[in-house]
């Protein structure tokens, strides 16, 4: 297996702070808001669980399943959305 460039090693730095910036200022305050703690702590993980599958994935150069992880995350965001509150 090929080690990846610096450049690249950057760009998923930046992509995993942007992610986790936007899980503790955008989504996490709206869902802690209106549903309980519990459906916080399971967003989380889904989203470190399919951060952890899709960097592995990345490095296994199977880029396709980490179109159907994100798919995966969002719609599990939309069903906590759309979950009934407290």
């Amino acid at each position: 297996m090929e080690q990846l460039s610096i450049g690249t090693n950057v760009w998923i730095a930046a992509a995993l702070i942007l992610v986790a910036i936007l899980m503790v200022y955008v989504i996490l305050p709206k869902v802690l808001k209106n549903y309980s703690l519990e459906k916080a702590v399971k967003l989380v993980l889904v989203y470190a669980m399919m951060g952890y599958l899709s960097y592995d994935f990345y490095l296994k150069e199977k880029y396709y399943y980490i179109i159907f992880f994100a798919i995966g995350a969002g719609l599990y965001t939309y069903l906590i959305a759309i979950a009934k509150r407290k």
